[in-house]
């Protein structure tokens, strides 16, 4: 499986525009991966942009007369407060206009559904659009039967055999804790999982590869009488 996995969503409610990457596409850090529905976040910048230059325009107007007139001082002063407050509503815009736009936090392989699927869908609070996988950092997914859960060295070594090469054995170490948690494997099979990460360099492997995984334990009875 693939190490570090990001995925991206969104925080808050939101429309998709449009999706820019292909499953399985590679990406570099801060490539646009989509966008969601703009007009709303780009209207209210504009209008936000609008309003701070007019008060701009108008404390500049009143700081010529205030050189005459008390009164305009303390009018300029009043204008200012209301520029610096229309400048923050205009930074707050911009930024909610940014994060329409989503980027890549780190280079890897987009993982997702068919990208035209997600054009017009409304997303939920925190529901994941894609994820993103660094193919070059993988670690092994051990699927420990119930009766096998037993104490393993830390670390331990381990033997994976894929099954797409099964006439070579690649080398792993494998990191504890266990998980305490009894889950289902693929093939129905109460496990626990485990995990294990390459004993040096890893190897540059497809994800999603399964095979078989050799760990030695501790020594235990064979047999009773």
């Amino acid at each position: 499986e693939g190490l570090f996995p990001v995925v991206l969503g969104h925080e808050g409610a939101g429309v998709v525009e449009e999706v820019l990457v292909e499953p399985g596409q590679r990406v570099a850090v801060d490539e646009l991966l989509f966008v969601y529905d703009r007009r709303l976040a780009r209207e209210e910048a504009d209008l936000a942009r609008q309003q701070a230059g007019i008060s701009a325009a108008e404390l500049q107007r009143v700081e010529m007369q205030a050189f005459r007139d008390e009164t305009a001082r303390s009018e300029a002063e009043i204008l200012r407060l209301r520029l610096e407050q229309d400048r923050l509503r205009l930074a707050i815009a911009e930024k909610e206009l940014a994060r329409m736009e989503v980027r890549a936090p780190c280079a890897g392989a987009v993982v997702l559904e068919e990208s035209q699927s997600w054009r017009g869908r409304a997303l939920r609070t925190g529901e994941a659009v894609m994820m993103l996988v660094q193919p070059g950092a993988t670690r092994v997914r051990i699927w420990i039967p119930e009766a096998d859960n037993l104490f393993f060295p830390d670390p331990g070594p381990v033997r994976v055999a894929l099954n797409v090469m099964p006439s070579r054995t690649l080398e792993a170490l494998l990191r504890q804790p266990v998980s305490p948690r009894v889950s289902l494997s693929p093939q129905s099979v109460p496990c626990f999982v485990a995990q294990a990460e390459w004993a040096g360099a890893a190897p540059e492997l497809k994800l999603g590869l399964q095979g078989t995984a050799i760990l030695q334990g501790e020594n235990v009875s064979l047999l009773y009488w």
